[in-house]
């Protein structure tokens, strides 16, 4: 599902980080496209701040770069599952956390069909 990045001011920021990153990495714009199969002049454009949806293949190079997106940047939530991906990908240390939180609602949801 694709949402909407909500201004073009945090597009350019995300744009930034993307580009901060592939470059901490020394991965030029075709090497990434090569990885993630999207094409290197795309991957400019958001560089550059011009997507407006975090499409599938923006949500690729996220992926590929570890770089997670704040909720409040788009205007829809993305699906839980993304969501815990991004944490996981923007905190490591935090999966001890996720997985007891996750562990503790299992066990409420089997207690309360006793």
């Amino acid at each position: 599902m694709a949402v909407r990045i909500n201004s073009q001011l945090q597009a350019r920021a995300l744009g930034k980080r993307l580009r901060a990153e592939r470059k901490a990495r020394a991965l030029s714009l075709q090497k990434l496209g090569k990885i993630t199969g999207v094409h290197h002049s795309q991957i400019s454009r958001f560089e550059k701040g011009m997507a407006v949806t975090f499409s599938e293949n923006l949500q690729k190079i996220c992926n590929e770069l570890a770089v997670g997106l704040p909720p409040a940047m788009v205007e829809e939530r993305m699906p839980l599952g993304h969501r815990v991906e991004a944490l996981l990908r923007a905190s490591p240390d935090s999966e001890i956390a996720i997985d007891a939180f996750v562990t503790a609602l299992e066990r409420l949801v089997a207690d309360s069909r006793l």
